[in-house]
């Protein structure tokens, strides 16, 4: 069954998807922990053959685009580490890295919105790759 991902934009924190596995917060948690991001800035959400990574960083939101790449390639290498110890995984074919940058009381309530996407896909190789278009 898949879960929608949460939606782009600016009304609200996309918090209203529900993840699919029940231990979701201990996975995020853990790829939050391995990209040395503070747990609370670190958001998934998906469906068995795609999950989106959201992360709060207003700093990272205005880098270049090369940092932010840098920044979002770590995320996907951590969570490669992590699902692989989560065999409900294994059928995930893309990975989304949704860059947001905080409102000004530093949550993704209002005023927040989204200010890259990175995509990657799945490889012959069983590992995910930069995705461009």
């Amino acid at each position: 069954m898949a879960v929608p991902i949460a939606s782009c934009g600016m009304s609200g924190s996309g918090s209203n998807t529900a993840p699919f596995t029940p231990d979701i917060q201990v996975i995020s948690d853990a790829i939050a922990g391995a990209a040395k991001y503070p747990t609370s800035s670190v958001e998934l959400t998906g469906s068995q053959v795609r999950l989106r990574i959201s992360v709060s960083d207003a700093t990272l939101a205005m880098a270049d685009e090369v940092t932010r790449n840098n920044a979002a390639t770590s995320l996907v290498a951590a969570a490669e580490q992590v699902l692989a110890l989560h065999p409900q995984y294994t059928k995930l074919q893309a990975i989304s890295v949704a860059i947001i940058h905080p409102g000004p009381t530093g949550d993704t309530g209002s005023g927040w919105h989204i200010e890259d996407v990175v995509e990657f896909r799945k490889g012959p190789n069983q590992r995910f790759f930069l995705h461009t278009t």
